[in-house]
């Protein structure tokens, strides 16, 4: 029966780990995107500085476009931002969960060791009373 109960933990113990792996690559996505958005959103308020309203006389159409641009740029941003953001929380969320994972994981194979160390225990009590039982028989 220990057997059984030690394999259990065992097998939970791996299954954890799997677990913890899958989710690590998960988190190592999660943090390419971030580091992306994070580059873009630099960029971005790069090409907004670039597209700042030259000093002097200037035509209207060349004005609404730089305002247009400039415009899509900031909503462009903001986009980006919010992703950035939401990135942001997940990547803590996830890292929470693989603590979580990696806590299960230790519980699951310091419990199958102590039941290891329980058989280890039972079978050497065992083996003495088979021999205290031998010395007996003799005398």
């Amino acid at each position: 029966m220990t057997r059984k109960k030690r394999n259990v933990f065992e097998l939970l113990s791996l299954k954890e780990k799997i677990k913890y792996v899958k989710k690590t690559r998960q988190v190592g996505v999660l943090r390419e995107e971030l580091n992306r958005a994070r580059i873009l959103v630099d960029q971005l308020d790069e090409a907004i500085a670039a597209t700042e309203d030259e000093q002097g006389e200037q035509m209207a159409g060349t004005l609404r476009a730089n305002g247009w641009y400039r415009d899509q740029m900031m909503v462009q941003k903001e986009t980006v931002s919010n992703r950035k953001e939401f990135l942001s929380t997940e990547v803590a969320n996830e890292e929470k969960e693989l603590i979580q994972i990696r806590l299960k994981q230790d519980r699951s194979r310091d419990r199958a060791r102590e039941v290891q160390r329980q058989e280890a225990i039972e079978r050497e009590s065992r083996q003495d009373r088979i021999l205290n039982d031998r010395g007996r028989r003799r005398d």
